[in-house]
């Protein structure tokens, strides 16, 4: 099996056992929670390899092995992965353009890697992103109100603090 496939793979499975134990979804009375009727098995759903390979042309490089493995499994619906954060969709860069040039402009020493790709937005001020720099798990950076740093030495690090959330 691919390296990538394993991790993701991998994280899936933690991200279905968490989401299938039934005390997870009990409040204290014992009735189910609102968020128990959320997940239901097979919501996941991938970007398509046309997809991926047209936004790598895009951006002039191949994301990273373990980003683009995600994206081809969870990347439409990642189960409950990143909740309350907008994923962007590969196919619509304008959905977060604007947030990108807002971001942009509270900073404008920053210089934007050409090669990069926002996986997310949250709230408007905050985005991630990774480099198109064929790696095979890069790291996962950020702007949060105009200001550059680091998320996540690797994607695979960023899915497990994120599938850590889940509750």
């Amino acid at each position: 099996m691919d390296p990538a496939e394993a991790v993701i793979d991998r994280i899936e499975a933690r991200v279905r056992r968490r989401l299938g134990e039934p005390s997870r979804h009990l409040g204290p009375t014992g009735q189910p929670k609102a968020s128990a009727f959320v997940f239901r098995r097979g919501d996941a759903q991938g970007v398509p390899e046309p997809v991926v390979q047209a936004l790598e042309t895009r951006l002039g490089g191949r994301l990273p092995a373990v980003y683009r493995a995600f994206l081809r499994r969870l990347g439409r619906r990642p189960l409950e992965l990143f909740r309350g954060s907008d994923l962007t969709d590969p196919e619509r860069p304008e959905e977060y353009e604007e947030i990108l040039a807002e971001m942009l402009a509270l900073n404008p020493e920053f210089v934007w890697p050409p090669s990069a790709h926002v996986i997310l937005t949250h709230q408007g001020y905050h985005l991630a992103y990774v480099l198109a720099d064929g790696s095979h798990d890069g790291p996962v950076w950020s702007l949060t109100e105009g200001q550059p740093g680091c998320l996540a030495d690797s994607f695979e690090a960023y899915l497990e603090t994120e599938a850590g959330y889940i509750s």
